[in-house]
């Protein structure tokens, strides 16, 4: 739902030409790095830094 409400909010402020499409490509890329993190985190169950446990 976070992730949703970002992106429908992106795709608003760069339809109204307040962000750039390149901008809006690098928060694209971001997300996606993010997203990933976020699966290893939850698929492992700890932080691959600090390998302290999410629970």
């Amino acid at each position: 739902m976070i992730v949703q409400r970002l992106t429908s909010n992106i795709n608003y402020f760069a339809k109204a030409n307040l962000i750039k499409e390149e901008d809006v490509a690098l928060i694209k890329n971001d997300l996606m790095m993010l997203m990933d993190h976020l699966e290893k985190i939850a698929g492992k169950g700890k932080h691959d830094n600090t390998e302290n446990s999410t629970t």
